[in-house]
């Protein structure tokens, strides 16, 4: 489900597009895992580790996991910031030990 990135940013928009691709993909077939991408280097403006936790938490029933992304400059990423991946531990760490998805 990589096209729910690039709105990490913003709760609600991660929550509307990931909605709306689960739902369609349900309705093809009930049963199929689904990932949810989520990156730590969007491009545009830096994204918090506070706003990656709470885009985890927010879809978290509705998919069986998620894609973490830091990706670098470059090629497929031009605009993107230099990566952290400690970014993606911060957000991580902050969600409970008792956290699971669907």
């Amino acid at each position: 489900m990589n096209t729910v990135q690039q709105s990490e940013r913003n709760p609600q928009t991660y929550l509307a597009v990931v909605s709306r691709a689960v739902r369609t993909i349900r309705s093809v077939e009930p049963s199929v895992p689904i990932i949810a991408g989520i990156s730590a280097n969007p491009r545009g403006a830096p994204v918090t580790a506070a706003e990656l936790t709470t885009d985890m938490r927010i879809v978290a029933p509705l998919v069986n996991g998620f894609w973490l992304n830091v990706p670098a400059p470059g090629v497929g990423c031009p605009s993107c910031h230099e990566p952290d991946p400690n970014l993606l531990q911060q957000a991580l760490a902050n969600l409970p030990a008792s956290f699971t998805t669907g």
